[in-house]
């Protein structure tokens, strides 16, 4: 009976402490979940202002050339017919340039986001009055360099799958016996501009299809035009999902470094955890590395491909995010 009677009151102290501990857990997931949703907030704003220079910058390329100048140069020939086609690709790249201008709006806010975290961080565990917060540099040398690597790699990628995508589309039209015009084709090309290559493969797959099933050109012309506007919309928004998803994470990283250069945390002290979005659009990519910690602003994360990353983000559309802590005792 007496031993029994000692089981039961370790196994209720061992309970109590389980349920202690389950409940600091779940506090801790409640509040990075609850920190996510804000940053999903701030995100939501910038994307707005990168679609609307998408499509801007979609219609200026396409008002840079006409419907009849690419007929014109699909009649003499392939190369004319892709030298035209890169006037509207150079209009499009510098026009959408102006996506650095909601980068670095996107990083400002969620430096001066987390600052005002690490702040309240510092004020926990202070000894002394004298620790205290921090204010977000948004003219910080790094933040500034690491803003023109981000854009112009980002300005890049988006001009050269457009690039891609046009050519595609030139050199499948050159094949084409469908009994289309020329000028059906140019207003095919015409409505690419913007997408990327895969994009465009799918509009010529449709295409094809279409005329396998035996429907009419002017049917045909309508289809891939109401195509085409839909995947304009899915890559604009796809682009300022993705670019204010990963402006936001260097700007708290940004954040952080701030901090520790001012020798307010030591970059050991400082611990990361991946948070994914925890429901179940959840991808395979994504749910291994939710609760995953490292240590230190500068440390990368290891995705299960073995890929790295700066931050949380491990592909186009991503929702993870980070949650930051300081580990000082």
């Amino acid at each position: 009976m007496v031993k029994t009677k000692l089981y039961g009151r370790m196994s209720n102290k061992q309970n109590a402490k389980r349920v202690r501990r389950l409940d600091v857990i779940t506090k801790a997931k409640a509040s990075a979940l609850a920190q996510q949703k804000k940053i999903h907030k701030l995100a939501a704003k910038q994307e707005k202002k990168f679609i609307a220079i998408f499509n801007s910058s979609v219609k200026l390329a396409q008002n840079k050339i006409t419907i009849k100048g690419i007929e014109a140069a699909l009649k003499r020939g392939k190369g004319a017919a892709t030298a035209y086609g890169e006037k509207a690709v150079m209009e499009f790249g510098a026009s959408i340039d102006g996506i650095s201008k909601p980068m670095y709006e996107a990083m400002v806010e969620s430096g001066k986001f987390e600052a005002t975290e690490i702040s309240s961080l510092l004020a926990g565990i202070a000894v002394e009055p004298a620790v205290g917060g921090i204010v977000f540099d948004s003219f910080d040398a790094q933040v500034l360099t690491v803003l023109r690597k981000s854009a112009a790699k980002a300005v890049t990628s988006i001009t050269e799958g457009t690039r891609a995508a046009l050519k595609h589309l030139i050199i499948s039209s050159f094949g084409e016996d469908s009994g289309r015009s020329t000028r059906a084709l140019a207003r095919e090309i015409m409505g690419v501009i913007g997408l990327n290559e895969k994009q465009a493969k799918a509009v010529t797959n449709l295409n094809a299809k279409l005329i396998k099933q035996g429907v009419s050109p002017s049917q045909i012309d309508k289809k891939i035009a109401s195509y085409s506007k839909r995947l304009l919309r899915e890559r604009s928004h796809n682009i300022a999902r993705t670019e204010t998803m990963k402006a936001i994470g260097e700007g708290r990283a940004q954040a952080w470094k701030q901090a520790e250069k001012r020798g307010l945390v030591k970059d050991s002290e400082i611990q990361r955890e991946w948070i994914t979005a925890r429901d179940e659009l959840v991808c395979e990519i994504c749910a291994p590395m939710d609760g995953e910690v490292i240590t230190g602003a500068k440390a990368v994360w290891t995705l299960p491909n073995g890929e790295k990353r700066d931050f949380a983000w491990a592909h186009n559309l991503c929702r993870c995010t980070e949650n930051i802590r300081i580990y000082a005792f």
